[in-house]
């Protein structure tokens, strides 16, 4: 008797451990990992949101933003995403502007592709959030966690200031009114990957002003991103997003230590020396800025990663405003375009 029970013990077990090894989805030793990283400029859908100031957006709204203007804008958006790679899906999308869930779920399902989301709710006062879309059958979800920024104002910034002037600041900046930074945890058949999606505090303010922002949210992120892997030195990390400043500023090169592509960098920018080219991703007064950007850890470079800024002929605007990225809104015009930012892509060979 007690070695039939011994017997069916070690069937369930195995029953287990076989269901538990299959939720790791196969990855080829040949694949090839695809992120694109996306500003898509205000994805709000139309019903007013009583927590958030997202009133610009509504039907009853100066830019009447009704159903017929947001499901073009989730076509265009996914018109993006499905020729970025000459017509396969990237693996991973990052996405910044988005207002909610079902915003993304909504673009998710456009694609076509069968992608599934990690998403949380930020503290922004518009209400904008980032998101992770994966592909669930090659990427099995781990974890997912929101690293909150709260912002402090530096001492030496709030002297120089009037009392209502540093009144104002401790008031906008003092209560974490910034985008979360989204950490995703995922899993397949040969490696453990986590995915940072950031969207920084803007220049708005000025950018040499406004700097000190951008280090606080850096600092948030290398800090998490040292203890990850000093855990899990194993883990293969990915850090992407409109970061609001270049490859050389000081949140990106000096705060999270994000370098020029090399075999001695712990991060490597793979758009370093886009931004060397005067190349970027968002067009400000006439000169392109590289403010979105993929990062990744030493153990995923390889001299074989490939990325680009994606700028095909119809996202660009003509006329006046030649070059620009063709947006939605120009002013107070509804352009029915795309985004104020170009999306960049990355292909990294697994090894």
């Amino acid at each position: 008797m007690g070695f039939y029970f011994q017997k069916v013990q070690l069937i369930v077990l195995s029953i287990i451990v076989f269901s538990c090894a299959a939720k790791a989805p196969y990855i080829p030793p040949d694949k090839e990992l695809e992120v694109m990283f996306y500003n898509v400029e205000n994805l709000f859908d139309t019903l007013d949101d009583p927590k958030t100031d997202d009133h610009e957006y509504l039907p009853n709204s100066f830019r009447k933003w009704d159903q017929i203007k947001y499901e073009s804008k989730i076509s265009n958006l996914a018109k993006v995403i499905r020729s970025i790679d000459d017509g396969d899906l990237p693996d991973w999308i990052g996405l910044c502007e988005v207002e909610n869930k079902m915003v993304v779920r909504d673009l998710a399902k456009a694609t076509g592709g069968q992608y599934a989301i990690s998403h949380f709710n930020s503290p922004d006062h518009r209400g904008i959030d980032v998101a992770l879309l994966y592909k669930d059958s090659l990427y099995a979800l781990i974890e997912e966690k929101p690293l909150f920024v709260v912002l402090q104002v530096p001492q030496n910034i709030l002297e120089k200031a009037t009392p209502a002037e540093s009144e104002e600041l401790l008031r906008k900046n003092g209560n974490g009114n910034t985008r979360n930074i989204l950490r995703t945890t995922l899993h397949n058949s040969q490696d453990t990957f986590v995915i940072y999606t950031c969207h920084f505090p803007s220049r708005r303010g000025g950018m040499n002003e406004t700097s000190y922002k951008r280090e606080q949210a850096a600092s948030i992120l290398k800090k998490d991103f040292d203890a990850i892997k000093l855990k899990h030195p194993s883990y293969k990390v990915l850090i992407m997003g409109d970061f609001n400043d270049e490859p050389s500023n000081v949140s990106i090169e000096n705060v999270l230590k994000a370098e020029k592509p090399s075999e001695q960098s712990t991060l490597n920018n793979l758009f370093y020396t886009h931004d060397e080219d005067q190349e970027g991703s968002y067009r400000y007064r006439d000169q392109m800025n590289m403010l979105d950007q993929i990062i990744i850890s030493a153990n995923l470079w390889s001299k074989k990663v490939k990325a680009k800024i994606y700028k095909p002929s119809w996202l660009i605007q003509t006329g006046k405003y030649e070059g620009y990225p063709l947006r939605t809104f120009g002013g107070k015009n509804y352009l029915n375009g795309y985004s104020d930012h170009f999306p960049v892509f990355a292909q990294i060979p697994l090894k």
